[in-house]
């Protein structure tokens, strides 16, 4: 049996080979859709997080993270400023962000209510190019005033504060000694975290380290030019400053997105059994009927000479030609889709933790479409084997008298 011959075939049962395309098109563009789909909100979160709040990872002293410590800010990293010049000098980092973060009560000036808040000591001005994805519901960022302050949406509005307004800052140094600033609010920010947006604030890291009274750094926050240099820069890092530790976004975050990765990832597997056996059961029905159909014609084919195997391998055939029509077929389609129907999004309400609706897009990649092609291919060939298994051993004579 010759291709031309497998191609007449399919164009002649045109019925049943748009079934099989059908079939094909709709598992293989479902599949890369919803692969599309957990892809594009766990990278969309990881964009924003790293890009609103943590950078790529952080750099801290060594055991620093995962240590219970009395003081801790004895052990914050020391002479930041000579490591950051360094570090920054490397080809595939964007910056380097020391910080300060310490606990805090905070009220409106000359009020009566003080509340517990969580403040972060940044230099605005330098994180203001990479830290771009912070949302401002009211005012501005924070950049160059000195005595300024941004705070969260939570914390705001249960301080009764907004932009312009001055709000008392306390916290402790080292010694047990209260300081105290008072601060001009900038902004309201948003973040749509919860916990996040209800105790949190950012002020000057030059403010921060004057009530804390301490010139050492935290933590340096990473900003890299592409995600996959990671691995690069905590190789640079243990070979410059073994005193350091690097922790990625992904260490960090853990919680958040690297068990939301994993979990998506093993929903995702049952739904990739559930649409490959469909697959597979569609087309075996429909090319199982087509083979019981052509038992007549098949068994003249082999009284003139054609064996049994290049009968079943014309068959096979067939069903290569709509995998890979079907499976290519799935793929623009949901491309498409995606670029004219779903171009702004789909609104999606708020996942645990979180507050606010937001729009999800699919992240659709290449090599993971090849992977569904391949699947779709290999699920219809699988399926028509089994479907021509009859041709096997059944009688040519049975084969002839069939109707």
């Amino acid at each position: 049996m010759t291709p031309l011959f497998a191609v007449r075939n399919v164009v002649r049962h045109a019925r049943r080979s748009l079934l099989v395309l059908a079939n094909v098109a709709l598992g293989v563009g479902g599949l890369y859709a919803f692969h599309g789909f957990n892809a594009g909100i766990m990278n969309d979160y990881r964009t924003k997080v790293i890009r609103q709040q943590m950078g790529n990872g952080q750099l801290t002293t060594k055991g620093y993270r995962d240590a219970v410590l009395e003081k801790p800010r004895e052990q914050w990293i020391a002479e930041p400023e000579a490591i950051r010049a360094r570090l920054e000098l490397l080809p595939y980092v964007e910056g380097i962000y020391p910080r300060v973060r310490f606990p805090a009560l905070i009220s409106r000036q000359h009020g009566e209510q003080a509340l517990s808040g969580f403040g972060e000591g940044v230099e605005a001005e330098r994180e203001a190019g990479f830290f771009n994805a912070l949302k401002i519901r009211d005012g501005k960022l924070l950049t160059s005033e000195a005595d300024g302050i941004l705070l969260a949406k939570g914390l705001a509005d249960s301080l009764g504060a907004g932009p312009g307004d001055v709000v008392t800052v306390l916290t402790q140094n080292d010694n047990g000694a209260v300081n105290g600033a008072d601060l001009k609010v900038t902004g309201v920010f948003f973040t749509g975290e919860a916990n996040f947006d209800r105790s949190f604030f950012r002020i000057q890291l030059a403010k921060a380290r004057e009530l804390l009274e301490t010139d050492r750094a935290e933590l340096l926050a990473v900003g890299l030019k592409d995600f996959s240099a990671w691995k690069e820069f905590t190789k640079a890092v243990g070979e410059g400053y073994p005193a350091l530790e690097a922790h990625s976004f992904e260490q960090i975050d853990r919680v958040n997105y690297e068990n939301s990765v994993v979990w998506l990832d093993s929903q995702f597997q049952l739904m990739l059994v559930i649409f490959l056996t469909i697959i597979v059961l569609g087309v075996f029905n429909t090319t199982a009927l087509g083979v019981w159909e052509r038992t007549r014609e098949s068994g003249i084919a082999l009284s003139n000479g054609e064996s049994r195997a290049g009968l079943r391998q014309s068959f096979l055939l067939e069903g290569l030609m709509l995998g890979v029509a079907g499976s290519l077929l799935g793929i623009v389609i949901t491309w498409l889709v995606d670029k004219v129907w779903l171009s702004r999004g789909i609104l999606m309400p708020p996942p645990p933790g979180f507050e606010g609706y937001y729009y999800a897009y699919l992240k659709l990649e290449p090599r993971s479409a090849l992977v569904w092609v391949a699947l779709g291919i290999g699920g219809t060939l699988l399926a028509t084997w089994f479907a021509t298994r009859s041709l096997k051993s059944k009688p040519i004579t049975e084969m002839l008298a069939h109707v």
